[in-house]
């Protein structure tokens, strides 16, 4: 639910009606299949190798600095304490810094960093022929989703990198050939997860990019 503070400014901004329509969309989101639990998936499959390691730790050191937290375990609760008090404009320009800041760090060049009001349910994603980031700055109106938004940074720029290491020439990251055929793979044969959620949260790219996330900016009790 919305705060009044919030409420006001977007009554004054004019978006209140896209942002009441992603919080109603999001609720009316099927469920995750019952048969389906992220955690054993990613316990299961998730590998990270040492150009992972290496900058799972880059990126953990830099939040560590912007929140000044000093385990990963306390990311979640401390980004939503310290976002909590920001208007949502603060919160809006706070989030494309950061994104400008994590890209820096994984060694991202993007085209663009957008933030912008959306109905659509995703609270972000990148777009790989344009090279841009895409954050929902509805997901920024109501505080349960801000440590969902800083983690779908991370998500969405892993993307950003599988799509420039299977390039020829764009391995910067050192990532194996086995990893990279992997990624291509799955790219090709992509699994939107309305179509198949089953196949959607097995595919490569997703649990490389659901496990590099949470082992950044973990979820509460998953550790």
């Amino acid at each position: 639910m919305l705060d009044p503070v919030t409420t006001t400014i977007l009554v004054s901004a004019g978006v209140l009606v896209v942002v009441d329509a992603w919080l109603e969309n999001r609720r009316a989101m099927p469920p995750v299949p019952e048969n389906i639990d992220v955690n054993e998936i990613l316990a299961a499959h998730y590998r990270p190798c040492e150009a992972d390691r290496r900058l799972i730790g880059q990126c953990r050191q830099m939040l560590s600095l912007t929140f000044g937290c000093k385990t990963a375990e306390q990311l979640e609760r401390t980004i939503t304490e310290q976002m909590t008090p920001m208007t949502v404009d603060e919160r809006i320009a706070f989030i494309r810094t950061l994104a400008g800041q994590a890209a820096a760090t994984l060694g991202v060049r993007l085209n663009d960093i957008k933030v912008e009001y959306t109905s659509a349910t995703y609270a972000g994603h990148y777009n790989i022929r344009r090279n841009t980031l895409h954050v929902n700055a509805c997901a920024l109106c109501d505080r349960a989703y801000l440590a969902e938004t800083v983690r779908t940074i991370f998500h969405e720029l892993k993307h950003a990198v599988q799509a420039a290491a299977i390039r020829r020439d764009g391995n910067a990251w050192g990532y194996p050939v086995e990893v990279r055929a992997a990624w291509a793979h799955s790219m090709r044969n992509y699994i939107p997860a309305s179509v198949d959620p089953y196949g959607y949260f097995h595919q490569p790219i997703e649990i490389d990019a659901f496990g590099f996330e949470n082992s950044i900016v973990p979820h509460a009790g998953s550790h």
